[in-house]
């Protein structure tokens, strides 16, 4: 009888090593298929050979730089994917040398402008002192379709800057003056041009908050709230809200 039991029993495991191969089967067929994990995308930092620049901001949407051109300083010749966009925080004048042609751009404080897709150029700051931006590069992705102009009812907005990715608004927010109950969907990104002293209304509850100039974040999404300068001085700020 002991032939006949080891037989039965050398059967038995040869039975449960085929179904733990079957029921592996589909798991290598998945794989085979292509059913991996999907490859994450991000922005991509903007590189200059000879221009300093911080990252002052980073989500998986976007990536903020905040740039440092010293006057008759060239940044080194690179390149722009397209579809950045750029934030003066000063006034002033920058050259641009795309091979042997030179042209000079003026902007204003708080003045977007997108950056085009070029192979190589070079620019150099011209104006007396540093001059100080803003670059925001955005990860590669198709707009959801959902984000709109922010509106304010106590303070004018204007629309600088829209393309199939992002609505970029500039605002300046007078002392004393409330900016009438609004919400925020979430995701927007503001960046301040001229810092202050604001206080934010919320539920019956005031909190005071001091912004510095340059300062980069993301408003949290919110259902309703106000807020006003309450420092001496005007704030100016930019707005970014993706599409």
């Amino acid at each position: 009888m002991k032939p006949l039991l080891f037989v039965g029993f050398a059967v038995l495991v040869l039975m449960v090593a085929g179904v733990a191969c079957v029921s592996e089967k589909p798991a290598e067929a998945e794989t085979a298929a292509g059913y991996a994990e999907p490859e994450v995308t991000s922005a991509v930092r903007q590189a200059y050979p000879n221009l300093s620049s911080d990252v002052v901001f980073e989500n998986d949407q976007m990536i903020v730089q905040h740039l440092t051109s010293a006057a008759g300083e060239w940044s080194g010749e690179h390149t722009h994917e397209g579809g950045q966009v750029v934030i003066a925080l000063q006034a002033g004048t920058t050259d641009y040398r795309v091979g042997d042609e030179e042209t000079d751009r003026s902007f204003a404080q708080g003045e977007v402008w997108e950056v085009p897709a070029i192979e190589s150029h070079d620019h150099a700051g011209s104006i007396e002192g540093d001059a100080g931006f803003l670059l925001v590069t955005l990860a590669p992705g198709e707009a959801s379709g959902t984000g709109v102009a922010q509106e304010y009812a106590g303070t004018p907005t204007n629309v600088v800057l829209e393309n199939d990715r992002v609505i970029v608004q500039a605002m300046t927010f007078e002392p004393g003056v409330w900016s009438g109950e609004h919400g925020h969907p979430g995701g927007q990104i503001a960046f301040v041009i001229v810092g202050g002293t604001m206080t934010y209304r919320e539920g019956g509850e005031d909190t005071e908050r001091t912004i510095e100039t340059g300062k980069v974040f993301e408003i949290e999404a919110v259902e309703a709230h106000d807020h006003a300068v309450t420092g001496a001085n005007a704030m100016s700020t930019v707005l970014l809200t993706l599409k």
